[in-house]
């Protein structure tokens, strides 16, 4: 089982967290929103009639959320938006779709 813990990646107390939980043989996974969709991918795959949702990271890693049995929502970050995009028409939708993927709760930095 896999915790996930939705904060900055400069939160020392997730990172204590994590340890602690490391220590108990428990996979803890920091997820910071800030990355998405940058750095962060979110992806769904239908496979022998179960959805499969994975996050991916550019510098790699996957995490399958089917394995994660419990979720701490510390200090969740807004989303970034890429530098290059520059058309307010795109911005403004990009900051839709990442409020619908996360159930509306979010600004756009």
């Amino acid at each position: 089982m896999a915790v996930l813990i939705i904060s900055s990646l400069e939160d020392w107390h997730a990172r204590a967290v994590m340890e602690a939980l490391a220590a108990r043989d428990v996979a803890p996974e920091l997820l910071d929103l800030a990355e998405f969709p940058t750095r962060l991918a979110l992806s769904m795959a239908f496979e022998e009639g179960v959805h499969r949702f994975i996050l991916s990271r550019g510098g790699g890693g996957r995490l399958d959320l089917s394995t994660v049995g419990a979720v701490w929502w510390r200090r969740p970050q807004p989303f970034g938006l890429p530098a290059n995009l520059t058309d307010l028409a795109h911005r403004r939708l990009t900051a839709q779709r990442r409020r619908a993927i996360s159930g509306g709760g979010m600004r756009a930095r």
